[in-house]
């Protein structure tokens, strides 16, 4: 693939560990919360999928994905497709903006503490990281091989590390590079909370930069 076929897409999943003890009707709240989205959904010219027994909904466009369900625990998925192109991460975060507005009025105390885990996921372009070579190194490799007779190679390698409290892992394929972060808000979630993440993905995605210039 050549770097102009390069493709991005994002995903954001946010808990709310509160509702686990939630002492209001879920059916109720999933029930209001629906009337809510359904009032908006033109506006935002997006289609909307329910099923109100088991409490879920999935909101969609062509640029992005909006899973949600309020079963024992509430939880919220976003998925946006090559987000840098014709806008799709700010629309998905202005709509994620309203959602998040709509779930903090109807949920109170329960939408405060919120875990959030975010990932990045490009696929093509010219610069591959070649882990085989560049991370273990080509000499371990052959001992490897010889240790265990057979020709193995290295399909990749996952870092961990933590920055300012969050928590990411790096890691690499042959065909698609993989950035994910885990974060705890203590409040309210944040209203641009999908903006946010994104942008705490993007500087983070330079490392997998610095790793395909190292040398062997």
């Amino acid at each position: 693939m050549s770097e102009e076929e390069k493709k991005d897409s994002v995903e954001f999943t946010i808990v709310l560990p509160k509702t686990s003890d939630f002492d209001k009707s879920r059916q109720v709240v999933f029930n209001k919360l629906l009337s809510l989205i359904e009032e908006k959904k033109n506006y935002w010219n997006v289609r909307v999928r329910s099923n109100k027994k088991k409490r879920g909904l999935v909101l969609d466009s062509n640029e992005f994905e909006l899973r949600l369900s309020f079963t024992k625990t509430f939880g919220l998925t976003v998925v946006v497709g090559e987000p840098d192109k014709n806008r799709h991460m700010s629309r998905a975060n202005k709509i994620g903006k309203d959602v998040i507005n709509f779930i903090t009025t109807l949920l109170g105390e329960g939408a405060k503490g919120c875990v959030v885990r975010s990932s990045k996921t490009t696929i093509g372009g010219k610069k591959k990281i070649d882990f085989g070579e560049r991370i273990i190194g080509a000499s371990r490799l052959t001992k490897i091989n010889e240790k265990v007779g057979l020709t193995l190679t290295v399909a990749g390698v996952m870092f961990e590390y933590e920055l300012d409290g969050k928590k990411f892992w790096l890691t690499g394929m042959e065909e698609a590079e993989m950035l994910f972060s885990s974060n705890h808000y203590e409040g309210e979630i944040p209203f641009d909370l999908l903006q946010v993440e994104y942008g705490d993905l993007k500087k983070q995605a330079k490392l997998i930069g610095k790793l395909a210039e190292m040398e062997s």
